[in-house]
């Protein structure tokens, strides 16, 4: 459960603590529209990364680097869905961004996380989501970012004999004490022992700082950023009743 300024930084902490350390994940993100793939695409190759964000399928086989980024949705030709599908389900770890066009008939497997960042429209989209991971045996996790406002969908769930725990917001947060990626103005930043309250906070605001800044540095990711908050319908289902699906901070 985050707030929503926290929402864009603990999506992002929680990706980077994941990879950082050189695991060989393989993760799929979930969001509501084509637009908000794009847009984290686009923010995360190039702040998370420092990638040009050239085109490309986003997987790069034998990478120096665990962290990379690719996307799916319906607004994409097929033959490139396709491509990023096959270079996917070759790859040995990566992130995969996309919408609901991934939650069904794909077998993607060795997916070793996956993340909701907006809540299902539907409990059926929710199992499909879920079911990208820990397939024919497997173990697998699953991670569900949601606002205070629709706290009431882990009842919805639990209705439905799915029941979740809680992860901490700044247990993910304090992953950014794992490098020196977020850490900002050296002569600004006292050392501090990992777990430190106080400079969780400051490395969270270098990494949001960081974010804002990519944004406004041209008028192509304003624009990308205004369209992503506008929440035009890509491949996304019919809002879910029981909780309001913000699609945009």
């Amino acid at each position: 459960m985050v707030p929503s300024k926290l929402r864009l930084v603990t999506l992002a902490a929680f990706i980077f603590g994941k990879f950082k350390l050189g695991k060989r994940h393989k993760m799929i993100v979930f969001f509501s529209t084509c637009e908000q793939v794009e847009f984290h695409y686009v923010l995360f190759r190039k702040v998370l990364c420092e990638e040009s964000g050239e085109e490309g399928s986003g997987f790069a086989p034998g990478s120096l680097s665990p962290l990379t980024f690719a996307r799916l949705h319906g607004d994409m030709k097929q033959e490139d869905r396709s491509a990023v599908f096959q270079a996917f389900l070759q790859s040995k770890t990566g992130v995969l961004l996309c919408t609901d066009v991934a939650a069904r008939g794909l077998d993607l497997p060795q997916v070793t996380w996956i993340v909701q960042y907006n809540p299902a429209a539907s409990l059926a989209e929710y199992v499909h989501r879920i079911g990208r991971t820990a397939r024919i045996g497997s173990p697998g996790n699953s991670l569900l970012i949601l606002l205070p406002s629709e706290a009431e969908y882990v009842s919805f769930l639990a209705s439905y004999k799915i029941n979740i725990s809680e992860m901490k917001m700044e247990q993910i947060l304090s992953s950014l004490m794992k490098d020196d990626r977020f850490k900002g103005n050296p002569e600004r930043s006292k050392k501090s022992q990992q777990g430190d309250g106080q400079e969780i906070r400051r490395r969270t605001t270098v990494m949001q700082t960081e974010f804002e800044d990519f944004v406004h540095s041209s008028a192509k990711t304003i624009r990308c950023a205004k369209k992503e908050a506008s929440g035009k319908a890509g491949d996304t289902d019919t809002p879910n009743p029981l909780v309001r699906i913000p699609v945009g901070e």
